[in-house]
């Protein structure tokens, strides 16, 4: 039973690839350094695709900054010429006050 458990253990760690039907115990010294270098392999691909995502998300980041400023500086000016006509309507208002 323990055995059983052994086996299945180390056949799902190793992912499957190292078990053969006929022989319950084919692993070797040379399957399990294989395995090592492509596990680590794998590893080092997912930490890369971790990085890539990092800077993925740095660079959207930043766009939405410089998008974000470029929105308010358009708002800004707009509410600066809203008031410019404002301030010209109550001068002309004045004017036309003063003038009558």
């Amino acid at each position: 039973m323990k055995r059983i458990l052994i086996v299945s253990t180390l056949f799902m760690i190793l992912g499957g690839p190292l078990m053969a039907a006929q022989d319950p115990f084919p692993i070797t010294k040379e399957a399990l350094q294989q395995r090592i270098s492509e596990l680590e392999a794998g590893r080092n691909q997912a930490i890369a695709n971790v990085h890539a995502f990092g800077a993925a998300i740095q660079e959207c980041t930043y766009w939405l900054q410089r998008l974000e400023e470029a929105e308010k500086a358009k708002a800004d000016k707009k509410d600066k010429k809203e008031k410019k006509g404002k301030d010209e309507k109550k001068e002309q208002k004045k004017e036309e006050k003063n003038g009558n």
